[in-house]
């Protein structure tokens, strides 16, 4: 079978349309579809980067402001936690029986002191305690005091012995003598709040 001259190059042309759409669905659109997916992702890389940029550019002002805000914090604990007065010679007298208590000492009595006048006096909260103990106990509680946080004053310390009697059965001597110690214990409020 023969076409006709005008036929067969119509024919000729639909063919070389068909071969040019399939080129174009099979192998250029493909590309076309993969750089237009990586120009996207490239676009979203550079904001990315941009943002690390603004980040890194500021990266000695973030330095300092945790630096600031560390020292801010570790300044925080080595005062009491409350702002009140009674409120903070309660917690300084807590953390008086927590220590005494620690060290296994024995605390016989916590007193909250009346505030002297003054701006210094503003801020300082004491406590009258008395204790009994070992001089192990004793030096536990003082290194305890002295090292722990929030941080204290250990003032006006008096120390006396007294005779304890052992318990029947235990060996050694029928005394055994413990300490009688009595100290004040100054904490400070945060800003001399004075309320």
């Amino acid at each position: 079978m023969t076409l006709s001259p005008p036929l067969s190059k119509g024919l000729a042309i639909a063919l070389l349309a068909a071969l040019l759409a399939a080129v174009y669905l099979v192998v250029v659109d493909p590309l076309l579809v993969a750089y237009r997916d990586s120009e996207e992702s490239l676009q979203v890389l550079r904001k990315r980067l941009a943002g690390y940029q603004r980040v890194a550019a500021q990266r000695p002002q973030l330095e300092q402001a945790l630096e600031n805000a560390g020292s801010e914090r570790e300044q925080e604990d080595l005062f009491l936690r409350n702002s009140s007065r009674a409120l903070a010679a309660a917690e300084l007298q807590a953390y008086a029986r927590e220590t005494v208590e620690g060290a296994e000492g024995s605390l016989v009595s916590t007193q909250p002191l009346t505030v002297e006048q003054g701006e210094e006096a503003s801020s300082r909260v004491s406590v009258r305690v008395r204790m009994t103990g070992s001089i192990g106990a004793l030096q536990a509680i003082l290194h305890r005091l002295e090292s722990g946080r929030p941080l204290v004053l250990v003032e006006d310390v008096s120390v006396n012995r007294r005779p304890q009697r052992r318990r029947p059965g235990s060996p050694g001597v029928e005394l055994d003598w413990q300490l009688d110690v009595r100290f004040t214990l100054t904490g400070f409020i945060h800003g001399g709040s004075g309320t």
